[in-house]
């Protein structure tokens, strides 16, 4: 469970999970927590609990939250897992971009075409940036937009994105 004790909301958070497994051997992992470049993960004053998985029977896991990223696009915490963070919004950016660019190609195709177009790209990213355009398609899927009334919408939250995937500084 995190609490976010500050008057920020944070919308991505990065933990460091250290395994202690029933015979005692130790695994070290990591689990980021991040809705989209510009949804709130935490708000103020809130609490969120994720359900991290132990390695096996009998295994105690401890979290220690490396970094989070507030609503105003600071951030806390270690430098490596901050770049992390925003690189992976940078990602996010480039795939939506080039989700973009496929629906202004798609936007006389039916939405059923182009949702299989955007699956066919999808597949031809590298993880962080298929994320983007899988979130293009899943939204087209669930509110059965046309291209072009998902270009319109996406232009507006693509603009919103770039702003988000650039660190403005940092709190110590």
């Amino acid at each position: 469970m995190l609490t976010n004790s500050s008057t920020k909301d944070i919308t991505a958070f990065s933990v460091s999970l250290r395994y202690i497994a029933a015979d005692g051997k130790i695994q070290q992992g990591q689990y980021d927590a991040e809705n989209s470049p510009n949804g709130i993960a935490v708000p103020a004053g809130g609490t969120v609990t994720e359900h991290i998985g132990a390695p096996g029977p009998g295994s105690t896991v401890l979290p220690t939250v490396t970094a989070v990223v507030f609503s105003d696009d600071t951030a806390a915490g270690d430098p490596i897992a901050i770049n992390n963070i925003f690189a992976r919004r940078r990602a996010w950016v480039a795939g939506t971009q080039a989700a973009m660019e496929v629906l202004k190609r798609d936007v006389n195709k039916s939405t059923g075409e182009a949702i299989t177009d955007l699956q066919t790209l999808e597949k031809t990213l590298p993880h962080d940036e298929a994320h983007g355009v899988r979130s293009v398609w899943e939204a087209m899927k669930g509110d059965h937009s046309t291209p072009a009334k998902k270009v319109a919408e996406k232009q507006t939250d693509l603009t919103a994105l770039k702003a988000h995937s650039i660190a403005k500084g940092t709190n110590k």
